[in-house]
């Protein structure tokens, strides 16, 4: 088993567990500050896995020489012109979201 897998399962019983990170530490044999390295490591690749979950794909439903329409899952949609700055363009789906 890598290491990352045993820590990671045991910061899962330790969320479970009902005690505080010192006492699950010292009942488990785990030094404070390796449990805080890899809670933190947990929590990263937590958000991350959260925000890819979160992700929501948008079509291209129509493009004309001068601008393009966007439309969500949701039905919503927005039409742009196709000079737009695709930083604003980035802007402007993180909004809708």
């Amino acid at each position: 088993m890598e290491k990352r897998d045993e820590m990671f399962g045991h910061i899962k019983a330790w969320e479970n567990s009902n005690l505080s990170q010192l006492d699950f530490c010292k009942k488990n044999g785990i030094a404070l500050g390796t449990f805080g390295y890899w809670r933190k490591r947990y929590l990263r690749k937590e958000k991350t896995d959260t925000t890819i979950k979160a992700f929501k794909p948008i079509k291209l439903v129509a493009k004309t020489e001068n601008n393009f329409k966007i439309t969500y899952p949701n039905g919503v949609f927005i039409t742009l012109s196709s000079g737009i700055d695709k930083n604003e363009l980035a802007k402007l789906i993180r909004c809708l979201d």
